[in-house]
């Protein structure tokens, strides 16, 4: 019976870990905050197409994907608890100027704020 409950806190112990240990990867930032810029805020400009309602279905998948990148980052700088909150903020207003009208697109831009963001929490060059 001793070795059966030894046995039966090491199954758990390894069923925690591996938990752990996924949950970690889910929590990893698929992209670095520089990809998400280039990628959304660069050349193609995805967000000034979004507000335009001139995007794709797959460039409305890229930018959500690259935007919900952006809460897994750690800030360069400034406030963790603030970087959250206006990261978290622009991918719930992306999505719904995705799928709204005007007054949902007025959001979203007034979420892509850049230079409030950079000041807050982009290093100086």
């Amino acid at each position: 019976m001793r070795k059966f409950r030894l046995c039966s806190v090491a199954l758990l112990a390894g069923a925690l870990m591996t938990t752990m240990l996924v949950r970690a990867e889910d929590e990893k930032a698929k992209y670095t905050i520089e990809e998400v810029m280039k990628k959304v805020h660069g050349k193609t400009n995805l967000a000034k197409k979004l507000m335009m309602g001139k995007l794709s279905d797959e460039e409305k998948t890229t930018l959500i994907e690259y935007y919900e990148a952006l809460p897994k980052n750690k800030p360069p700088k400034g406030s963790a608890d603030d970087w959250k909150k206006r990261t978290d903020n622009l991918v719930t207003t992306a999505k719904a100027a995705i799928s709204g009208g005007p007054a949902e697109k007025a959001s979203f831009r007034k979420a892509v704020d850049c230079k409030s963001c950079h000041d807050a929490h982009k290093m100086e060059d």
